[in-house]
């Protein structure tokens, strides 16, 4: 489990091989913004966010999850902001 601010930090930390994707499972963030999106959108980063219609209660009412090409586990992303309005 990490925990940042944006998404975006985490994945200059993972293009950096600070962080290795395959050895988290979560990710616990405020929200995500239009900037993470963008910076998931990037082809550097070779990864998608899916989206989920409903918060993942089996995974911490995570909002959806990050996969990675070259990354065999999903990476569910924790939005605080959309727990704390349940």
């Amino acid at each position: 489990m990490d925990f940042k601010q944006r998404i975006g930090s985490f994945l200059q930390d993972v293009n950096s091989e600070i962080k290795d994707a395959s050895e988290l499972n979560y990710i616990v963030t405020w929200s995500i913004s239009s900037s993470d999106r963008s910076d998931i959108k990037a082809p550097k980063n070779a990864v998608t966010y899916e989206e989920a219609g409903e918060l993942y209660s089996d995974h911490f009412n995570a909002s959806g999850y990050l996969n990675f090409s070259n990354v065999k586990n999903k990476v569910y992303v924790i939005e605080l902001e959309k727990i704390c309005k349940l």
